[in-house]
């Protein structure tokens, strides 16, 4: 069992050299079996260019806002503090801050069989 304070974590990445030059930074905080979790502090305007995951995932707004933009689906999603999105690794996507953002992403080692991307 581990907890995990998304708050005080943001602000420890938030004083990082990597995210002042970058304007962005990730931190693994679990990795292991069938799960992985991601903790990412973005700047304002701060892209995460696209990719897609190795797995079925989810992307939870901590504080913030994002655009999660896919376009082999030519759509984009507004996410707002306390929102998510879940999408397989089938889905194509890039991530684009609206304002300074802390995004928790989960990830799943499989793609789940009714996934609908």
């Amino acid at each position: 069992m581990q907890k995990l304070d998304f708050e005080a974590l943001g602000r420890e990445m938030r004083s990082e050299e990597a995210y002042e030059r970058t304007s962005k930074t990730a931190r693994t905080l679990v990795r292991g079996g069938e799960l992985t979790i991601v903790l990412v502090a973005l700047k304002e305007g701060a892209r995460l260019k696209e990719h897609h995951s190795s797995g079925p995932a989810t992307a939870v707004v901590l504080e913030g806002e994002i655009e999660f933009i896919c376009p082999d689906k030519d759509k984009t999603i507004e996410l707002i503090s306390s929102q998510s999105v879940v999408f397989s690794s089938a889905i194509n996507h890039s991530v684009t801050a609206r304002k300074e953002t802390l995004l928790l992403v989960v990830f799943g080692q499989k793609d789940p069989v009714n996934s609908n991307g």
